[in-house]
Protein backbone atom coordinates (compact mmCIF):
# COMPACT_ATOMS: atom_id res chain seq x y z
CA UNK A 1 0.00 0.00 0.00
CA UNK A 2 1.47 3.36 -0.99
CA UNK A 3 1.34 6.58 0.99
CA UNK A 4 -0.89 9.41 -0.21
CA UNK A 5 0.87 12.11 -2.21
CA UNK A 6 2.46 14.70 0.06
CA UNK A 7 2.56 12.40 3.08
CA UNK A 8 5.71 11.39 4.89
CA UNK A 9 6.80 8.13 6.49
CA UNK A 10 6.41 8.27 10.29
CA UNK A 11 9.88 6.76 10.91
CA UNK A 12 11.47 9.31 8.57
CA UNK A 13 9.55 12.10 10.28
CA UNK A 14 10.82 10.94 13.68
CA UNK A 15 14.38 10.69 12.39
CA UNK A 16 14.23 14.21 10.94
CA UNK A 17 12.78 15.54 14.18
CA UNK A 18 15.61 14.02 16.21
CA UNK A 19 18.16 15.44 13.77
CA UNK A 20 16.57 18.90 14.02
CA UNK A 21 16.45 18.70 17.83
CA UNK A 22 20.13 17.72 18.06
CA UNK A 23 21.21 20.43 15.61
CA UNK A 24 19.14 23.01 17.46
CA UNK A 25 20.89 22.18 20.74
CA UNK A 26 24.23 22.48 18.94
CA UNK A 27 23.56 26.00 17.61
CA UNK A 28 21.61 27.29 20.64
CA UNK A 29 20.39 29.92 21.32
CA UNK A 30 19.76 30.28 17.59
CA UNK A 31 17.10 28.41 15.64
CA UNK A 32 17.85 26.59 12.39
CA UNK A 33 16.91 28.33 9.16
CA UNK A 34 14.88 26.64 6.44
CA UNK A 35 18.01 26.41 4.29
CA UNK A 36 19.99 24.85 7.13
CA UNK A 37 17.25 22.27 7.61
CA UNK A 38 17.23 21.58 3.86
CA UNK A 39 20.94 20.75 4.03
CA UNK A 40 20.62 18.85 7.30
CA UNK A 41 17.86 16.61 5.91
CA UNK A 42 19.44 16.30 2.43
CA UNK A 43 16.37 17.75 0.72
CA UNK A 44 16.41 19.46 -2.67
CA UNK A 45 14.01 22.33 -2.04
CA UNK A 46 12.93 24.63 0.74
CA UNK A 47 9.31 23.72 -0.04
CA UNK A 48 10.11 20.15 1.03
CA UNK A 49 11.36 21.58 4.34
CA UNK A 50 8.13 23.55 4.79
CA UNK A 51 6.11 20.39 4.08
CA UNK A 52 8.12 18.46 6.68
CA UNK A 53 7.66 21.27 9.23
CA UNK A 54 3.92 21.24 8.49
CA UNK A 55 3.87 17.49 9.26
CA UNK A 56 5.80 18.18 12.47
CA UNK A 57 3.25 20.74 13.60
CA UNK A 58 0.35 18.40 12.78
CA UNK A 59 2.07 15.64 14.77
CA UNK A 60 2.85 17.94 17.72
CA UNK A 61 6.62 17.59 17.26
CA UNK A 62 7.50 21.29 16.95
CA UNK A 63 6.29 24.60 18.23
CA UNK A 64 5.68 27.50 15.89
CA UNK A 65 6.54 30.99 17.03
CA UNK A 66 5.32 34.05 15.16
CA UNK A 67 7.52 37.15 15.29
CA UNK A 68 6.40 40.04 13.16
CA UNK A 69 6.37 38.85 9.58
CA UNK A 70 8.46 35.71 10.25
CA UNK A 71 7.57 32.26 11.50
CA UNK A 72 10.12 30.30 13.52
CA UNK A 73 9.93 26.59 14.27
CA UNK A 74 11.78 24.80 17.01
CA UNK A 75 11.80 21.12 17.89
CA UNK A 76 10.69 20.02 21.32
CA UNK A 77 11.18 16.77 23.16
CA UNK A 78 8.10 14.63 23.04
CA UNK A 79 5.86 15.42 25.97
CA UNK A 80 7.24 18.98 26.44
CA UNK A 81 4.94 21.88 25.62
Amino acid sequence: MSRPKGSIDKDLLTQRHLTMFAYQKEIAPFLPTVRELRDLWYLNTTSAVHLTLQHFVESGLVITRERGDKTFYYAIEKGDK
